[in-house]
């Protein structure tokens, strides 16, 4: 994590992380411009953009409360979640995800335990997956999945793994396939 780099408890509210940025040479040097968590993470009420390097990457335990994430980009060799990079338990509630891009998971990119609830995930962009990438467990409920894009398929969600979707507007996502 360029911003913040947790390996212990974190809580944050009410605060402003963007134009971080991660310059990795490897995937094995990680992600997460705006903040990078090892540890235990509760964001509230706060917002993340134009992170480099992906907005946020959580290995463990995150719950993200009214959280605004606009206009993350993934680098080149971490090319998962242009704002959300998710391999440990993450919890998305009352949250806006809209503008970020990636080559996979273009809004979020998940590859353990994804809770979302609603929230709305809009606007992303990616070859693959562009609001959701799911190779773990994803939960969506009450939320809206709409304007994401494209350059491969899953334009709004492009699911590997157990996906479940509830009282979800799934809306206006476009694949532009070549």
């Amino acid at each position: 994590g360029a911003g913040i780099a947790n390996y212990g408890l974190l809580s944050v509210s009410n605060t402003r992380i963007n134009g971080n940025a991660v310059f990795a040479t490897s995937r094995a040097n990680g992600g997460g411009g705006g903040i990078g968590n090892d540890g235990t993470a509760y964001i509230t009420n706060s917002t993340i953009s134009y992170n480099y390097g992906s907005g946020l990457e959580n290995s463990r335990l995150m719950s993200l409360t009214s959280v605004t994430m606009q206009g993350n980009t993934a680098s080149p060799y971490d090319s998962d979640g242009g704002a959300i990079d998710n391999d440990g338990t993450l919890t998305l509630l009352n949250s806006t995800i809209s503008g970020n891009s990636a080559k996979y998971g273009g809004g979020i990119h998940n590859d353990s335990t994804l809770t979302v609830l609603n929230s709305s995930i809009s606007g992303n962009s990616a070859q693959y997956g562009g609001g959701i990438t799911n190779f773990g467990t994803l939960t969506v409920s009450s939320s809206t999945i709409s304007g994401n894009s494209a350059y491969s398929y899953g334009a709004g969600i492009a699911n590997y793994g157990l996906l479940s979707v509830s009282n979800t507007r799934i809306n206006g996502n476009a694949v532009f396939a070549t």
